[in-house]
Formats: C-alpha cells, structure tokens, sequence
C-alpha cells in the first residue's frame, strides 16, 4: 500500500507543481486547495531566474496564463537576490507576501508594495540603498 501511495505521489507531483518562463519571469505554478468550498485555485509565485540575473524595470502582472489556467500571482520568493542591475519593481494587488526577494539589490530605486502584502520577510531589503 504505502509503494502505490509513494508511487502515485511521484506520477502526480509535476502536476501540481511546475516551474514555467512567461514574458522573461520565472513562476512556480502551482494548485491551492480551499477546504471551504472544496475547490483548486492555480496561484502562481515568482522565483529566482537560474540562468541569469533579472535586471532593468520589472513589472510583475496579476496574472499568467500557462497551459489554459489562468494563475493568479500571489508571492515573491527569493526571485531577485543579488540583481543588482535591478532599477523598479511594479508589483500587482494580487501580491500577498514577498520573501527576501530584493537582498541585494544595490540599484534598485523604486518598489511599490500594494496594501495586498501582508507578509515580508525580515532581510528582504538587506543591502539594499
């Protein structure tokens, strides 16, 4: 029994779980499950670009669409550590919490944070001007 489970969990995991490039952004795409009503929401968080770093004015939309879901982007997750040719920053309403996403940043001038941010972690603007 517990083989069939592990064994189902690895054939379902890419499903719940993938890692997508849309307009040059790097998303975790991922299903949130409500309790409530018994449904899956697709969210979507922005993570760290693995080949290079992001630089210039970044504006992150509400939403992507990937594979006929459309996701709503949720989170910053350590996405822009380092990026030190990193100007602005647009980050959308639908943004609930950011995560050391700008430690390091040393040219980043201009970051809006809407009221939706209820969550930023303590170093995520550590080194920053």
């Amino acid at each position: 029994m517990r083989q069939k489970i592990l064994l189902l969990l690895f054939v379902l995991l890419p499903l719940v779980v993938n890692a997508e490039v849309i307009n040059g952004i790097h998303y975790d795409l991922h299903f949130l499950y409500n309790s409530d009503d018994s449904t899956y929401y697709p969210e979507a968080t922005v993570i760290s670009n693995p080949n290079n770093k992001y630089s210039g004015n970044i504006c992150i939309p509400e939403s992507v669409i990937c594979n006929g879901h459309t996701y709503t982007v949720t989170g910053i997750d350590d996405a822009f550590i380092g990026c030190e040719d990193l100007i602005t920053v647009t980050l959308p309403n639908s943004i609930r919490y950011i995560y050391s996403s700008f430690k390091d940043c040393t040219n980043l001038t201009s970051i809006n944070i809407p009221n939706s941010v209820t969550l930023i972690y303590p170093e995520t603007f550590k080194n920053c001007i």
